[in-house]
């Protein structure tokens, strides 16, 4: 897919996530690593974790505790626009 989407000539950020704590070890290991691991193989940048801020505070998770609630997506996006903000202005590419 990130092959496909350079070939197209679009950018990409990469947002990565995290396993779970009740993963196994290993588990976790390996599955944290795979954002990483992919931004270094396709020199993409990385926003290291989508749900940073979020994950874990029950006033920004919906039941259960993995997706957002309304508020939760605000955090989320107050924590990732600077990211994209620097992104499109190292591109030239911001115009506001």
């Amino acid at each position: 897919m990130i092959r496909r989407i350079l070939a197209s000539g679009a950018h990409i950020l990469l947002t990565g996530m995290r396993a779970t704590k009740d993963r196994d070890t290993d588990f976790k290991q390996r599955f944290d690593a795979i954002y990483p691991e992919l931004a270094t193989k396709y020199a993409l940048p990385c926003y290291p974790f989508f749900l940073e801020g979020v994950a874990g505070n029950p006033a920004l998770v919906l039941w259960g505790g993995l997706h957002p609630t309304a508020k939760g997506v605000r955090v989320m996006v107050d924590r990732i626009a600077p990211v994209v903000e620097r992104i499109l202005d190292q591109m030239g590419a911001r115009t506001v």
